[in-house]
């Protein structure tokens, strides 16, 4: 028995395989869109994440510098600056209700910092405050031992590493009276003024429970790794493990210098939360392929029927094809337009050689014109988007049969043409936007409230693209090219003399004359007293 084809299926069966194989070409470049963009998503809200942690701890940190600043000001507690003999040989006297006014302001000025747990002042003598309690001679307990213990270490031992030179200790474990046991990083200045022996010291505590979750989510912490070193580079705190090769590094400095943060994102983490953009994407691919079979197989019934019943049958199937065709090309044609407007011609060419790959090979005058006239339309709607530079730009017309000339050679070329223009354009702007973001930073150097993320907000750029910027026009990093213009002029002002080295640093934009100095002799090897001349 001989096999019979109807020639009416084998039409839409040919139709019905151009549809599925244009959904399978526009899947490839959804597929890497939607999955590019979800992972770029991610990524940045891990960034973002990071920067606002690094916010909240540089505001911490700032509340303790601007105790000192406040308190050591404050002439109620000048006599805590001298020591027990000389408060001995002298006539001055401890003062408790001094104390416990240092220990409200000192609460007060810390109170909306729940990131710190304890922090105390350790005065010369046995006087110690912290901010629930008072220690001083007649005092019934000792401070260290009762209140605080940090792990095995002896008083002296901790005190030790207080005093040492460094702002921030390495994590240590903690047993608090008021806060439990943790683990915590320690950071401790001094509390005098310049003229006095600088004994005493201001501490607080970090502890790592919190500023863990102010940085990351949970899962990164567990499954890739966290790093957190001061300004020296030291380590002072790790969590995880950087043996897995799949890691993404995101990096963060504080705005002041104080810490720089490493956080490592385990590739299968990242996989995990791209699984159900792809199982939605697979989801979708597999409906359209089980609706596009079922079609084929509903056609080939309808087409087994006789033809005068079919034929009206398949008339409105046509039209229904021809719709869905149309609607696919304008699609198509969007995404020549985004790529021009993009300046990626290459693309623009790439896909309309896809659209009309499916043209005969002989001359298909409808097909082509229609295809001709629109991308002219396409080129026109760019022109009166961009006047100013694409004017003089002629789209090909459709005059004589030149199907293949027209869409592989003159409308490539002119795809060429608009790109190269709309490209140099936006490299025009991008360079006077680095002229403007330089001004900027100029004109607040010195001003001590003057961050990366109070700029990169302020011209709605990302932490990272603002530093590649300020790289570029300077070959320094945003804090490396901010410190060294304040601390020149710095050392001009200290060498003209009349000024102390509070009110320079203040003028040249440094939060605090301890960071000043700090910043002063890592650049020039001395103390900035050097500068100031003989009493």
């Amino acid at each position: 028995m001989k096999l019979r084809v109807s020639p009416i299926l084998i039409k839409y069966m040919r139709i019905f395989f151009l549809f599925a194989g244009l959904l399978l070409l526009s899947f490839i470049p959804i597929y890497r869109y939607v999955t590019g963009f979800t992972l770029k998503n991610e990524l940045s809200f891990m960034t973002n994440k990071l920067a606002n942690g690094i916010d909240a701890i540089d505001a911490a940190i700032s509340a303790l510098n601007n105790v000192i600043l406040t308190t050591t000001r404050d002439s109620r507690f000048r006599f805590l600056m001298y020591s027990p003999q000389e408060i001995r040989d002298s006539s001055i006297r401890l003062n408790p209700y001094a104390l416990r006014e240092l220990r409200d302001i000192f609460n007060n000025l810390l109170l909306s910092h729940t990131l710190l747990a304890d922090a105390g002042i350790l005065f010369s003598g046995d006087v110690y405050l912290t901010r629930q309690s008072i220690f001083y001679y007649n005092g019934s307990r000792t401070f260290y031992g009762s209140s605080l213990q940090c792990g095995d270490l002896s008083y002296d031992e901790w005190t030790g590493l207080l005093f040492s030179k460094r702002p921030f200790m390495p994590v240590q474990s903690y047993q608090s009276e008021y806060y439990g046991a943790y683990e915590a990083i320690a950071f401790a200045a001094h509390w005098s003024y310049a003229e006095f022996p600088q004994e005493n010291m201001l501490f607080a505590l970090l502890p790592v429970k919190n500023i863990i979750p102010l940085i990351a989510d949970p899962e990164i912490g567990e499954r890739g790794f966290i790093r957190i070193y001061d300004s020296q580079g030291n380590l002072l705190f790790a969590q995880g493990d950087q043996a897995d090769q799949s890691l993404r590094v995101i990096t963060g400095w504080s705005g002041a210098g104080y810490l720089r943060y490493e956080i490592g994102i385990p590739g299968i983490l990242i996989k995990e939360k791209m699984r159900p953009v792809k199982n939605m994407i697979f989801l979708f691919t597999l409906i359209i392929i089980a609706l596009t079979t079922l079609l084929v197989f509903l056609f080939a019934w309808l087409s087994s029927r006789p033809v005068q019943v079919l034929s009206l049958q398949l008339e409105d199937s046509m039209r229904i094809i021809e719709e869905q065709t149309r609607l696919l090309r304008s699609q198509i044609f969007d995404k020549i337009y985004r790529a021009l407007d993009a300046g990626d011609d290459e693309k623009a060419s790439a896909i309309l050689r896809e659209c009309t790959a499916a043209l005969p090979d002989s001359e298909d005058f409808g097909s082509s014109r229609f295809i001709a006239q629109v991308l002219t339309g396409i080129v026109s709607r760019l022109q009166q988007e961009n006047p100013e530079i694409l004017s003089g730009i002629r789209a090909p017309g459709y005059v004589q049969p030149n199907q293949r000339e027209l869409f592989l050679q003159q409308f490539p070329a002119c795809f060429r043409d608009i790109a190269k223009l709309i490209r140099a354009r936006r490299e025009n702007r991008s360079r006077g936007l680095d002229q403007e973001v330089m001004e900027y930073i100029g004109q607040r150097l010195y001003d001590a409230g003057l961050y990366m993320t109070m700029v990169s907000e302020h011209f709605g750029l990302s932490p990272p693209t603002l530093q590649k910027l300020v790289k570029t026009a300077t070959g320094q990093t945003f804090l490396v090219y901010v410190e060294s213009k304040r601390l020149k002029r710095a050392y001009e002002i200290l060498s003209q003399g009349g000024y102390s080295i509070a009110e320079t640093a203040k003028q040249c934009g440094f939060s605090n004359a301890n960071s000043f100095s700090r910043s002063f002799k890592r650049k020039y090897g001395y103390a900035p007293s050097t500068l100031l001349p003989p009493p």
